[in-house]
């Protein structure tokens, strides 16, 4: 009888302890973390004109962006970091691209030889987060092609470790419910932005004057966080705009048994 009775009080100083570590659970967390990472490796592109070797002059292509050692996402990787920003048409080839970059200034430069203006094609494509289910990306990337200033945006790419294709809000909310997300989101968006909840959006570029989310979203572990790039609903001085949604708020409208399922408090 002494015997259980000690077990059971070991068992529980043990669950105890654990429960009262918070260092040790983040430990644990950080163990499944690496556990579950992918592994890849890190590249660093640069090229350039022939007579010129530093970023302040001519025309530059750089981009940093991870190979793994799944197929797909490699492929899907490529396609966004070979895609021309002047025309929208991909290469697949990053060699290809940056030539066709650097031969559109040469062109530009042949046409007007008195412009001081270079070009720039500046592209990171991180890591944003990782688990057993799914990886974050944010793929930065920043443009220059003459002009008053370059244009620097910022994309979040959600893909799942089931099938490599990317997680979209359908796949994480009904129909329903994701009109019910869009007016949670519109009174975190007009408490940030100092709005009463009657005062009209026309200063804003959101369409017909309704707030609306985008697909430019990121999952972390406590929310959705969205961002829109300049331009997109506000003019470029202001800069991005970042939405922050915590899944307290929406807890009774994500999809059952979706992605977010391990998140919701």
């Amino acid at each position: 009888m002494k015997y259980y009775i000690l077990l059971a009080f070991f068992a529980l100083t043990f669950i105890s302890c654990n429960q009262n570590n918070p260092k040790q659970a983040k430990q644990e967390d950080a163990k499944q973390i690496v556990k579950d990472a992918l592994v890849y490796e890190l590249i660093n592109f640069y090229k350039t004109t022939p007579s010129c070797k530093t970023d302040s002059c001519e025309a530059y292509v750089k981009a940093v962006y991870p190979v793994f050692k799944v197929e797909a996402l490699n492929k899907f990787i490529t396609n966004i970091i070979t895609t021309l920003p002047y025309n929208g048409q991909p290469t697949r080839n990053l060699n290809l691209a940056a030539d066709s970059f650097i031969n559109d200034y040469l062109r530009f430069k042949k046409e007007f030889p008195d412009s001081p203006a270079g070009y720039a094609w500046d592209q990171n494509f991180r890591i944003a987060y990782q688990d057993k289910d799914f990886i974050n990306f944010a793929y930065q990337s920043y443009i220059y092609t003459g002009g008053a200033h370059g244009l620097e945006t910022i994309q979040y790419f959600n893909i799942s470790k089931k099938d490599y294709q990317i997680i979209q809000l359908k796949d994480i909310f009904d129909k329903d419910e994701k009109a019910q997300l869009n007016t949670i989101a519109e009174q975190i968006f007009r408490k940030q932005e100092g709005l009463k909840a009657n005062d009209n959006l026309d200063s804003y570029f959101f369409d017909d004057q309704k707030f609306s989310l985008n697909e430019n979203f990121i999952i972390t572990n406590k929310g959705l966080e969205f961002l829109y790039n300049p331009y997109e609903i506000k003019a470029y001085a202001y800069g991005r705009t970042m939405l922050f949604i915590p899944y307290q708020d929406i807890k009774e409208i994500i999809k059952k048994d979706s992605i977010l399922s391990k998140f919701k408090p």
